[in-house]
């Protein structure tokens, strides 16, 4: 009886551990970096060290290859929802670039040049610069001789994606 309890026990903290490092994964790929960068490597894990070790375990002690299995689900779950954040991000990201991007294209219909800056929008074509997403709080505008573009990092810290005005279309840096 108490062996049966120590183990249930022992399974519940094998619970927690594997939610907690699920929960700090979350954390650090949705919220801190805003993409899935730490998800490649616990996808490298999973598939390099959890599912082989599960699959011996079959063979050899069920309860170890359940633990195993779950830790691997609960994980792949949690990359599942990293991407999925971050797939809404680029989604929303992009939609508020094409709303500046309708507000530069406006301005320049009326004056026949683009703004100097965004400021030069508000408020007569934008109530407000919108911020890309909660990851990329800001997005660039640069205007030249030489060209105009407006960017925002889409995964941080390189992968830019860039509107050409000049051009009318997407482009990506780094």
């Amino acid at each position: 009886m108490a062996s049966q309890q120590n183990k249930t026990i022992a399974l519940k903290k094998e619970g927690v551990k594997t939610t907690s490092a699920a929960l700090i994964l979350l954390f650090l790929d949705a919220i801190v970096v805003g993409a899935p960068l730490f998800s490649i490597f616990v996808a490298l894990y999973i598939a390099l060290c959890l599912l082989p070790a599960a699959i011996y375990f079959v063979f050899n002690n069920k309860q170890k290859a359940k633990l195993l299995f779950s830790r691997a689900v609960v994980y792949s779950f949690t990359i599942g929802l990293v991407i999925a954040i971050y797939k809404y991000n680029i989604s929303v990201s992009k939609q508020k670039a094409e709303i500046v991007i309708a507000a530069v294209n406006n301005y320049y219909s009326d004056n026949n040049m683009y703004p100097d800056n965004l400021n030069s929008l508000v408020p007569i074509y934008l109530e407000v610069i919108p911020e890309p997403n909660i990851f990329t709080k800001k997005l660039y505008y640069i205007n030249t001789e030489e060209l105009t573009d407006l960017f925002y990092v889409e995964y941080p810290p390189f992968y830019r994606k860039v509107w050409k005005f000049r051009e009318s279309k997407w482009a990506v840096l780094d």
